[in-house]
């Protein structure tokens, strides 16, 4: 059996993106802010974040290496210039909402990041199809993370169908 470490490399590079945010998150985990939070009833649970996040990132592995193997072409650094901007946007999320504390910076970010994994997908179809169809269980995290960040910002600054225990939206 041999090893791609060019794709363990990928793999690697994308994991460790993922964990740029972990501290900012750990410190806002710690300190109760998220815990304080009014969140509507289809927040999932705390422990669902850190399995999805890394299955995740390794498929964005994947995904890289299958585009860092098309580097040579136009339409292959157009797709990579796409994937490094989402990344760096998905890098960049954590520290906005849970580092700044700011419900509304994480949704600004959520949103920028939604349409540049937007992009990303559809550079990289062009060029690695295995590539797009990897990134698309993010592109669905994402969009989904978009609208729990929305619900909570909205909760947090003025929603006003907010009933029974605090952190739920009622139907």
């Amino acid at each position: 059996m041999t090893i791609d470490r060019g794709l363990l490399a990928s793999i690697a590079l994308t994991e460790l993106a993922g964990l740029l945010g972990v501290p900012a998150t750990r410190d806002a985990l710690r300190s109760g802010w998220y815990d304080s939070l009014r969140k509507p009833t289809f927040a999932p649970p705390e422990y669902v974040y850190g399995p999805a996040w890394t299955l995740l990132y390794g498929l964005q592995g994947y995904a890289l290496h299958e585009l860092w193997r098309r580097r040579e072409t136009p339409a292959g650094r157009a797709a990579l210039l796409a994937f490094g901007a989402q990344l760096a946007l998905n890098a960049a999320w954590s520290k906005l909402f849970f580092g700044r504390r700011s419900t509304r910076a994480g949704l600004v970010a959520a949103v920028a990041l939604l349409a540049a994994v937007a992009w990303s997908v559809e550079r990289s179809r062009r060029v690695a199809p295995g590539a797009a169809a990897a990134m698309l269980p993010n592109a669905a995290w994402v969009a989904f993370a978009a609208a729990l960040t929305g619900a909570i910002d909205y909760l947090e600054h003025g929603g006003r169908r907010i009933e029974g225990q605090r952190g739920r939206i009622a139907g």
